[in-house]
């Protein structure tokens, strides 16, 4: 493998936020830089990963080798937990029209379902 391949392929990994080098041969190809691969197959948004929640099937998106961060200060439950960093923003914040997440999640297009009728 040359060396801008190498570098290449670094990059790709690290856009699709693969913590480890093992994990990357189970990220599907179909799932975007904004989703996060579980190693099931499955894509998920990345704002779910190592929000105490499991939303992969398997649940890989809540492992200790994804989320190796060991966050002393978790939320609150009335508060959200912004996906990759260390922001708690209250519930209220979410889908209210104003980016409080620094990847914007909390108003992702999944605001729209919820606020449709």
């Amino acid at each position: 493998m040359s060396l801008a391949t190498g570098l290449l392929l670094l990059g790709l990994l690290h856009s699709l936020e693969v913590i480890s080098p093992a994990l990357a041969i189970d990220v599907p190809k179909t799932c975007s830089p904004k989703q996060f691969g579980c190693r099931d197959g499955t894509c998920i948004p990345k704002g779910w990963r190592c929000d105490r929640e499991k939303d992969c099937p398997d649940g890989s998106d809540e492992e200790p080798d994804v989320c190796p961060h060991s966050t002393v200060s978790w939320c609150p439950h009335n508060e959200y937990h912004c996906g990759g960093t260390e922001l708690c923003i209250h519930l209220s914040k979410l889908c209210n029209g104003v980016p409080d997440c620094t990847d914007g999640w909390d108003e992702g297009p999944h605001c729209r379902e919820l606020t449709e009728d």
